[in-house]
């Protein structure tokens, strides 16, 4: 699952997903994403950790919560070193780039 509330991110995510062979479901909101985990009960999550109006670190404890799933944090800073609670909810951080390879990577890594 994607949650990022830049469009053009998300689609460029979704499509690179895909093209490695996994099925990828978006959320663009707190609330789409709430709905979505709750019905679609993904395997991963990749998750902005901006987004206007979301309690981020707050969203990722509801969903750990319900059930343990790998996290990856994707964003535009590298705020890791700024970040000490996000050690405890996350698997991995990845800074956003065109280059999706890392995230890729990430992804193969949590899921195998």
């Amino acid at each position: 699952m994607v949650i990022d509330d830049e469009k053009n991110a998300v689609e460029l995510m979704e499509i690179h997903l895909r093209d490695e062979g996994f099925e990828a479901l978006t959320a663009r909101t707190e609330q789409e994403a709430i709905k979505k985990f709750e019905k679609e009960n993904p395997d991963l999550v990749i998750i902005d950790i901006q987004m206007p109006g979301t309690d981020t670190l707050g969203l990722l404890r509801k969903f750990k919560k319900k059930r343990m799933l790998p996290i990856i944090t994707h964003t535009g800073f590298d705020y890791q070193s700024k970040l000490a609670d996000w050690n405890n909810e996350t698997d991995a951080f990845v800074v956003k780039s065109f280059d999706l390879d890392e995230l890729i990577k990430q992804v193969k890594k949590l899921l195998v």
